[in-house]
């Protein structure tokens, strides 16, 4: 058992190892610098649970190198690039707090990452972004604004999100690219236009397949569903107040709304030509136009 203190790094495992850690202990990087840069490097994986743990500068609070690891009740700070790293390895968190750094997680795979009842807020560019990663996230907390997207999966196959709940999102809530996801629950709330004057997006998803089931959408600064290419199903969903249209699709996509409630909005769908929509029962509530067809 770790004591309360504070203690310096950066630490690097090279064997796998167990840290449980009292309440006020705390982990900074120190002056010395760790070819991982991070501050606490795991090379063989392992468990640590109660930590609190400082970013490097343009580094990373936990580094987790091709192996396996499980995380319980961290604090993950500071204002490098990341709270949580990894790279070819299986992570497993819980009850985690990723609170600054550009990103509370960032994974390149072939990985796998199973996140849950944790919070994020104030990461710069997003909560989660994972490339090349088996994902599942569960009832975690993430709050904005994100300058990418609260979560950024890309080549990832399967993600699984259920009872994730994002406000103040940012330019995107949930972004996917070439993936496929399945959505259960959660929401989004916020996503508004980013400084380049881009429309924001509560749900953007480009050449994936993404199946959603009872899914919140609201408060978007321009389009709360955006699919390009790929394949988009929303069902028992909401997508309320929207400034610009409550969904759109283009590139070959296709979009089904199925039972859901697209309200408070100029527009409901835009179809643009090379776009499939089926919106037969969907229900449209104080929304000027239902449905717009591209030229």
């Amino acid at each position: 058992m770790l004591s309360p203190g504070h203690y310096v790094g950066p630490w690097r495992f090279t064997h796998r190892v167990r840290v449980r850690a009292s309440a006020g202990a705390t982990l900074s990087p120190g002056d010395a610098e760790d070819p991982g840069h991070a501050t606490l490097i795991l090379e063989r994986g392992g468990q640590v649970e109660g930590l609190a743990i400082e970013a490097p500068a343009k580094g990373y609070a936990l580094r987790v190198e091709r192996s396996t690891a499980t995380f319980a009740r961290l604090h993950l700070t500071g204002n490098g690039e990341a709270g949580l790293y990894f790279v070819g390895s299986k992570v497993r968190a819980s009850e985690c707090d990723f609170e600054g750094n550009a990103y509370g997680v960032l994974g390149e795979g072939p990985s796998t990452l199973d996140l849950g009842s944790s919070r994020f807020h104030g990461n710069v560019r997003a909560g989660v972004a994972v490339v090349s990663t088996a994902t599942t996230l569960k009832d975690n907390q993430l709050v904005g604004p994100f300058y990418e997207a609260a979560v950024t999966a890309i080549h990832c196959d399967p993600v699984k999100l259920s009872g994730n709940r994002t406000t103040a999102a940012g330019a995107v809530g949930l972004k996917f690219i070439a993936s496929k996801a399945v959505l259960s629950g959660g929401s989004v709330e916020g996503a508004r236009s980013d400084a380049q004057g881009l429309e924001g997006n509560g749900l953007y998803a480009y050449h994936s397949t993404i199946d959603a089931a009872g899914l919140h959408i609201d408060a978007t600064k321009g389009v709360g569903v955006s699919v390009i290419g790929g394949s988009v199903s929303l069902r028992h969903c909401e997508i309320r107040h929207s400034t610009e249209a409550a969904a759109s699709v283009s590139s070959g996509g296709t979009l089904t709304l199925s039972d859901t409630l697209v309200a408070d909005a100029p527009v409901g769908v835009f179809v643009e030509p090379d776009g499939v929509a089926e919106t037969s029962t969907a229900r449209f509530e104080r929304v000027e136009q239902p449905r717009v067809s591209g030229k």
